[in-house]
């Protein structure tokens, strides 16, 4: 099973299919795109651009590589059901597709492929909404058509499936690992108690690994010392600006990988991230000395702006 190491370079594209914004190409054609790329990046801006390996026609520079471009990354963290399916704009497609030409792609270039599966919310553009039914909570604040699912025992054993369903689709397509979001409805206002979502994190975890993928603890910090038993690294946002990165201890102290990213257009700048990067922010040490793999994204997702730490 693989697990992404540390001092990784990786990419989060999580807006759009890979190379694919228009969502009009087929998985293959992309798979022959994301190749053509690779071998000729100025020539093809927009999907260099998703893959993190120039911005727009110029290279993307690391903070502590004031002249040489940024390592091309070799972890790629996409949405399951936008890269799979018989065309990545046909989400409908998804959950019964298998060998998706897009990661094949990825893993011939020598790179590893995370699937992003949310796992506390119904999203009504995927195509199983509406096996929820009755099992959905109050709206998730600021992202229309989403709501949060209920934990609750009369509703749990069919969120389970359905989500069984979801991390199949991943495994079929041979993705390596998954990010299960909003894994953290607890702390979000609903009604689901903290002993309801603890149990369910860790049914996700051992779900994911009976399946044959390694698994991220994607947020959730706090709770990191009972989730790092169950979960093999961590995807983080923006623990830098709300002063949690101390909270992944026990990931980082033991040497375990903390995928971290922190958001241009959220009230940051380029120049704060270097000393987040660097000296620290916010109380918190440097990411480059905790071990933290820290990249620094647009708020839109849409590849425009990728700068790591390293």
């Amino acid at each position: 099973m693989w697990v992404p190491p540390r001092e990784v370079e990786w990419q989060w594209e999580l807006d759009h299919s890979l190379c694919n914004a228009s969502g009009d190409q087929t998985p293959t054609q992309t798979a022959k795109l994301i190749a053509s790329t690779v071998a000729d990046l100025a020539r093809y801006t927009s999907c260099s651009a998703d893959l993190g390996i120039t911005s727009g026609s110029s290279p993307v520079m690391a903070v502590d590589g004031a002249v040489s471009p940024a390592t091309n990354p070799k972890v790629y963290d996409i949405d399951g059901f936008d890269n799979t399916g018989t065309d990545n704009g046909d989400e409908a497609q998804s959950l019964g597709s298998s060998d998706s030409p897009v990661v094949a792609e990825l893993h011939s270039l020598g790179d590893h492929v995370i699937c992003y599966v949310d796992v506390g919310t119904a999203e009504n553009w995927r195509p199983d909404y509406s096996e929820f039914k009755g099992s959905t909570l109050n709206a998730v604040q600021g992202w229309p058509g989403e709501f949060w699912i209920s934990l609750a025992p009369d509703h749990l054993g069919e969120v389970e499936k359905i989500m069984t369903k979801r991390f199949e689709m991943c495994r079929d397509n041979h993705f390596d690992a998954v990010e299960p979001d909003n894994m953290d409805s607890s702390e979000n206002g609903t009604a689901n108690s903290q002993a309801e979502q603890l149990r369910y994190d860790e049914w996700v975890a051992d779900e994911v690994h009976r399946l044959g993928m390694s698994v991220a603890q994607k947020n959730f910090e706090d709770e990191s010392a009972t989730l790092s038993r169950y979960f093999d690294f961590v995807i983080e946002e923006q623990c830098y600006q709300y002063a949690d990165c101390l909270d992944l201890a026990p990931y980082y102290r033991a040497e375990r990988t903390v995928l971290e990213v922190e958001y241009q257009g959220d009230g940051t700048s380029r120049s704060w991230f270097v000393k987040a990067c660097t000296a620290g922010v916010n109380g918190q040490h440097g990411a480059d000395k905790l071990g933290l793999d820290s990249v620094y994204l647009s708020t839109n997702l849409d590849g425009s702006l990728r700068v790591p730490c390293r």
